[in-house]
């Protein structure tokens, strides 16, 4: 394990070089892929839980070379965009590895998103192709109408729009010739910028496009333990339009890794349910679906014995989790990761009791600084926004360099917004957000801090924080809880444990309503906007009563 280090001069923490690569950056990566594959060509690579397909090294690869003949023969050039706004299924893989051998970027985005999401990230793209899934096709005309876009649909599914099918486009695409010419083509260096674009998590501002080279979804330390070796399979929910999906794909592509897929939406029973019928050994989810998955009826004993790796990102890990997880993952290693859609990796560890979770030391070739407000240097101890270089951050926010230089300190270092510190052994600790800060009064409350606490409490399944706008005191905290099963937790209970426990400032003022689950998006992060607009809804509603601690 790598040890980060800090240089007290400059006040910066670095973690050793990464490990030079086994092939150019500027190297093709689907040549890579099919490279990769067509070395084991007859191991199943792929199994889909939805269909029970089961897909080859070899089936993968010439189904990709038959999408990627197709898209060339209908006018696909270098640096083309292409967008997604599909599911999980068989065909996905084979059309993402066909765009990365053309050198088309990728710009997956969620079928959960309405008409105005979608089309806001596609203004800025502009994809000259889009896959999408058969009930979405609909949408994705209306959208091309709006942009005023001739770009080519392509159906995943059954679909009688007249729009070109994915098996249609395979037909048109099985040509050795043209196969044999764009082999050539590939073997030439890279042009486009980026080759990957995923939106910004959006959970408390509008959603970015953000532009990402290859090499951030490849490096090696996301899974250090996982091989070839035939028991070894994957599995994670991570929709396509989240950049660790990309990680996942590619690990396993690379890696020679059988990995399960659906088209399904999350829901802690089908986890549980996949991890059982496949023996998984390998599994990255968020935090907030596995303490679902742990506080399912579905789990037994022995639900999780198969699993070696557990790796947990997309929201903080908490010390119940943990406590939980380790009465079924009694032979699964956890390991507790930090990253961002604009950096890749930022930090990750093994966790180890009975030592206090953390986010772990940074990844192999990364920098850090913790700033203040006034933007000074902090060193060991000591919280304020956490700022990071990685070797293959974001390229940029597509088409809006304001957001892009803004996100950037002046030497360089990309602005979280995160507030954490680095403990005296180097360990790096999120203590909350800077967004996330509630000013009541004078004083600046953590939303997380309460949080924290709420969660200490028996009854509570979830709960988030956020301010309610106030003329006298600017915001006042307030909460939103889900419940456990046969629990009987009170607002009064809530309210009684945060004012015993935290300063004055931090009194739910703006009050406590109970829901029977949090609105989180598909990557399992609470939806802090559409949260803060149904609790002042709640609160307007009750004011009248003069009682904020009951819902």
């Amino acid at each position: 394990m790598s040890v980060t280090k800090y240089f007290a001069e400059e006040k910066i923490w670095r973690s050793p070089t990464e490990h030079t690569w086994m092939f150019s950056e500027k190297a093709n990566l689907g040549r890579i892929i099919l490279e990769v594959l067509n070395r084991h060509s007859p191991k199943v690579i792929q199994i889909s839980d939805d269909s029970g397909v089961r897909m080859t090294n070899r089936e993968i690869a010439s189904d990709a070379e038959k999408i990627a003949v197709g898209l060339h023969q209908r006018g696909a050039k270098q640096g083309d965009v292409v967008g997604f706004v599909a599911r999980n299924g068989s065909y996905l893989t084979t059309a993402l590895i066909a765009c990365f051998y053309l050198d088309l970027p990728i710009n997956a985005l969620d079928v959960t998103q309405n008409e105005d999401e979608i089309y806001s990230i596609f203004r800025i793209t502009k994809p000259k192709f889009i896959f999408c899934d058969d009930d979405m096709v609909y949408v994705a005309h209306k959208i091309l109408k709006r942009l005023q876009s001739s770009a080519d649909i392509v159906v995943i599914g059954n679909d009688m729009s007249g729009d070109v099918n994915i098996e249609e486009l395979m037909q048109e695409g099985d040509s050795d010739d043209m196969k044999k010419k764009i082999y050539e083509e590939s073997l030439k260096d890279i042009e486009s910028k980026y080759q990957i674009i995923v939106c910004s998590s959006g959970t408390t501002g509008s959603p970015k496009a953000v532009a990402l080279p290859y090499h951030s979804a490849i490096r090696r330390h996301w899974f250090t333990d996982i091989n070839s070796d035939p028991s070894h399979v994957f599995f994670s929910f991570c929709p396509p339009f989240w950049s660790l999906f990309f990680v996942n794909l590619l690990t396993c592509l690379l890696s020679g890794v059988v990995r399960v897929i659906t088209t399904a939406p999350f829901s802690p029973e089908i986890y549980v349910n996949i991890v059982e019928k496949y023996k998984v050994t390998h599994t990255l989810i968020s935090p907030i679906y596995l303490n679902s998955a742990l506080e399912s009826t579905r789990i037994t004993p022995k639900s999780f014995l198969s699993l070696r790796t557990i790796l947990c990102i997309g929201s903080l890990t908490t010390d119940d989790l943990v406590r939980k997880l380790g009465i079924y993952a009694l032979h699964g290693k956890l390991f507790i990761a930090y990253g961002m859609s604009e950096l890749g990796s930022i930090a990750n560890y093994l966790y180890e009791p009975p030592k206090k979770v953390c986010v772990g030391i940074l990844a192999p070739g990364n920098e850090s600084v913790v700033i203040a407000e006034n933007g000074d240097r902090l060193g060991p101890g000591e919280t304020g926004e956490l700022c990071f270089r990685t070797p293959h951050q974001m390229i940029e926010y597509i088409e809006n360099p304001e957001a892009t230089k803004n996100s950037f300190t002046n030497d360089g270092f990309f602005r979280t917004g995160d507030l954490g510190f680095y403990s005296h052994d180097g360990f790096l600790h999120i203590v909350g957000r800077c967004k996330d800060l509630i000013k009541y009064f004078m004083s600046h409350v953590s939303c997380s801090e309460i949080e924290k606490v709420i969660k200490t409490l028996p009854g509570v399944r979830d709960a988030t924080v956020v301010g309610i706008s106030d003329a006298t005191c600017y915001q006042l905290p307030a909460a939103v809880v889900a419940r456990r099963k046969n629990f009987t937790i009170s607002a009064n209970d809530i309210y009684e444990i945060v004012a015993k426990n935290l300063p004055d400032s931090h009194k739910l003022r703006g009050g406590i309503y109970f829901v029977d689950d949090i609105q989180v998006t598909s990557t399992g992060k609470h939806k802090k906007r559409e949260i803060e607009k149904y609790a002042t809804k709640m609160f307007e509603m009750l004011k009248s009563n003069n009682d904020y601690k009951s819902a």
